[in-house]
């Protein structure tokens, strides 16, 4: 992977994982989950007391389209006070908006009268805040009370801040993680800061000596670099990308003749040499061959 790629992920990243801490912190603490079909059957029972009946049985909750909770009064419902009502009792449950109520005609299922709560301030030409449907002219109809809670937006937001805080985590350390070989080959071995390629073949990375049975020549820095790269990864393909990357890497932009320029004078220092040679893998890079 190049330096530019790794640095991208460890950016995007920690990036993630800031927006993840933060969200998670500066979050409000959750309210315990409620049961709504109990708060709807309140609302019953509160209605009910209300409008001066305290004997009727409330029938049970039922479930219909899109998540409605549905109280099937097959009674008469007087709207404006089923609101008022609503508003007092969901208060108290720790609701006060993101719900609907209306009441439906109880044979052909069509609404009669229905509001949203909190009411829409910049949506409608209506005074902002005003609750619709509220005193209206209303039939008498038989009528069923329908709730539709909002879903928790705060879950779906906490799943999607762990969720990008995981992501994060996976950039991050895919941006530390370079696939490579850094196994040393049993006949490459570091022998008092020598790198001992073949018992005849050595390099000397501070001292920058490379000594072969032919002499010991002196190399460049880039020369030893690259030496002590390949030497590391003995027979092991390498791509012409990953060498650049790590042998180039804080040169920034290099012609993409340096690699073979440098590939050129080692091959010559280590011409007669046997047991190592620099083969040439046709259309990925290099190999760097060393005989046991």
């Amino acid at each position: 992977m190049k330096q530019w790629a790794e640095r991208l992920c460890l950016a995007v990243g920690g990036a993630l994982v800031l927006l993840t801490l933060i969200g998670v912190f500066s979050s409000a603490p959750t309210q315990e989950p409620v049961d709504h079909e109990l708060i709807v059957r309140q609302l019953g029972h509160d209605y009910l007391r209300t409008v001066g009946d305290s004997t009727s049985r409330i029938p049970p909750i039922s479930e219909g389209a899109n998540e409605a909770l549905i109280l099937r009064t097959g009674s008469f419902v007087a709207y404006d006070t089923l609101a008022k009502v609503a508003r007092q009792t969901f208060r108290q449950a720790g609701i006060t908006s993101g719900y609907t109520l209306s009441i439906e005609d109880c044979q052909s299922g069509n609404i009669l009268l229905g509001s949203v709560f909190p009411p829409p301030v910049e949506q409608y030409v209506s005074a902002p805040g005003e609750t619709a449907c509220i005193g209206r002219d209303q039939e008498d109809h038989c009528a069923n009370i329908v709730i539709r809670f909002q879903r928790n937006e705060k879950t779906s937001k906490n799943a999607m801040n762990w969720l990008a805080g995981g992501l994060g985590i996976m950039l991050i350390c895919l941006g530390f993680f370079r696939p490579r070989n850094d196994s040393v080959d049993p006949v490459v071995k570091l022998q008092s800061g020598v790198l001992q390629i073949t018992p005849g073949v050595s390099l000397d990375e501070t001292a920058l000596k490379l000594k072969t049975p032919a002499g010991t020549d002196t190399l460049t820095f880039r020369e030893a670099k690259l030496l002590a790269f390949l030497a590391r990864r003995p027979n092991e393909v390498l791509p012409r990308e990953r060498i650049h990357d790590e042998v180039w890497a804080d040169e920034g932009v290099i012609t993409g003749r340096s690699l073979d320029v440098f590939v050129s004078r080692l091959r010559k220092k280590l011409a007669g040499v046997d047991d190592v040679e620099i083969q040439t893998v046709h259309g990925i890079g290099y190999r760097f061959r060393v005989n046991a």
